[in-house]
């Protein structure tokens, strides 16, 4: 797929998801902007903490996930720990398991949840991908938020 060709692939995916979110989940406001690329961001009510739904770029997967991005390292690794600490709680209100990025050599961590797919898969792939996100970051916002807020 040429880049201008996945560049508007990605702005059409992003802004039908946005559009059902917005009737689904009004209280996630998106804080990107169009182009939108290949993910997007919701604002936390924490500075520099955010939820995201994107597109890896090397693997082939769909990406919910929270990101703690702030300018201290150090403090993103704490924030990172203490949500870490309660695993098995945040685990079982999702519902789901999910990968604990660390990433000790870089400045951000995440906790995020995956599932296969690309932005060149065929129409009807893209609706289950979309109707995933829809439902997997709503429960991200449900049950992360009060636990962000005490960070």
């Amino acid at each position: 797929m040429a880049h201008t060709e996945s560049r508007r692939a990605y702005d059409e995916f992003f802004v039908e998801f946005l559009r059902e979110l917005g009737q689904r989940a009004p209280q996630l406001a998106c804080s990107s902007e169009r182009p939108y690329g290949d993910s997007i961001h919701f604002r936390s009510d924490k500075s520099n903490v955010h939820y995201h739904v994107g597109f890896g770029k090397r693997e082939h997967k769909l990406r919910v996930d929270l990101s703690f991005d702030t300018c201290v390292k150090e403090a993103n690794k704490a924030m990172f720990a203490q949500m870490y600490e309660q695993r098995d709680a945040i685990e079982a209100g999702l519902g789901f398991g999910l990968s604990w990025e660390k990433k000790e050599e870089l400045q951000y961590s995440r906790l995020a949840v995956y599932t296969v797919g690309t932005i060149c898969d065929p129409p009807d792939r893209l609706r289950a991908l979309r109707e995933w996100a829809l439902e997997t970051l709503p429960k991200f916002h449900q049950v992360l938020s009060r636990r962000i807020s005490r960070l």
